[in-house]
């Protein structure tokens, strides 16, 4: 079972209604300043997760360090890298330059687990 645990937590605002993408992979929307969006690319530096359910215009809590809950775009094992997928769920990273955390659970896809999370923004 995921545990929500303590991490650093950021607020962004979000641009699309992002009320059923609840512990999905988020990135900084581009040319827009202090925004979000779901991460669409296994390529896209992920930010963090987006804690909160935000619509349109609303500010969303996003954890860039700790432990979250994430959603599984795959079989996610303990110990597992992750990066993204095309639509925001956390998989096993294959492009180990991407990677933003790893898992302490393991989950079937669309399952929900526990990681701990290091944004790859900058890095």
């Amino acid at each position: 079972m995921a545990e929500f645990g303590n991490g650093n937590d950021y607020a962004l605002i979000s641009q699309v209604d992002m009320s059923a993408a609840q512990y999905r992979c988020v990135i900084a929307q581009s040319g827009t300043s202090n925004t979000m969006q779901i991460a669409s690319a296994a390529a896209d530096p992920v930010i963090g997760i987006v804690q909160t359910k935000p619509q349109s215009g609303e500010a969303g809590r996003v954890r860039v360090n700790g432990i979250s809950k994430v959603v599984a775009g795959g079989t996610v094992e303990t110990g597992d890298a992750l990066e993204t997928n095309a639509t925001g769920f956390a998989i096993l990273a294959l492009n180990s330059g991407r990677a933003f955390g790893r898992a302490l659970s393991d989950a079937a896809s669309g399952g929900i687990f526990t990681a701990v999370i290091r944004g790859t923004a900058g890095v």
